[in-house]
């Protein structure tokens, strides 16, 4: 046993020299005690939170205001008998004030949704015919084997009548009667 114990107090300064504290005193060069501990940088950390912080404040404390006023100033919606002839909305039928709001000018309503599901359909209705009448002239085209020339240019009508009667009028007035 007294072997070990001699060994252990030869070791004891060798593993003080390898761990870290007694590593950074002996880089030091012994002008004190104390130590500078390595750690990553918190900056970022922090400067997200900070920027967390103000962004909630400058949200949250105004929003926090307006529902509160809104909640005590005008209040949940209270059942009263409907007249005769009234059709209510459907922002109408909620109670809190917020969610009338909400469902008036945000959501759209069953009514609203339906209109516009009709209208996609009659869209698709009009394209349908309208490629439906293309291959018609397509297969008539074919058939009957007439075709688009390099020499046809599809022109508006009512301009071309215009030109010509310009062209008329400059005829008209360039003519000389003593010819």
């Amino acid at each position: 046993m007294s072997i070990l114990s001699r060994f252990r107090a030869a070791v004891k300064p060798t593993i003080a020299l390898l761990s870290r504290r007694e590593a950074q005193k002996q880089a030091v060069r012994g002008s004190h005690d104390r130590v500078m501990e390595i750690r990553p940088t918190s900056y970022h950390w922090k400067l997200f939170f900070d920027d967390m912080h103000f962004y909630l404040c400058l949200t949250g404390i105004p929003l926090f205001v307006a529902i509160t006023s809104i909640n005590i100033f005008i209040g949940p919606a209270t059942l009263s008998d409907i007249p005769p002839g009234y059709e209510p909305e459907e922002h109408e039928y909620y109670r809190s004030p917020i969610t009338r709001f909400i469902v008036k000018h945000f959501i759209n309503t069953p009514q609203s949704i339906y209109e516009q599901n009709m209208a996609s359909l009659q869209m698709g209705h009009e394209e349908e015919v309208k490629k439906e009448c293309f291959r018609k002239v397509k297969t008539l085209l074919r058939k009957r084997g007439d075709y688009r020339e390099f020499y046809f240019v599809p022109v508006n009508a009512e301009l071309m009548t215009r030109a010509a009667f310009r062209g008329d009028e400059m005829r008209e007035s360039m003519s000389h009667p003593d010819i």
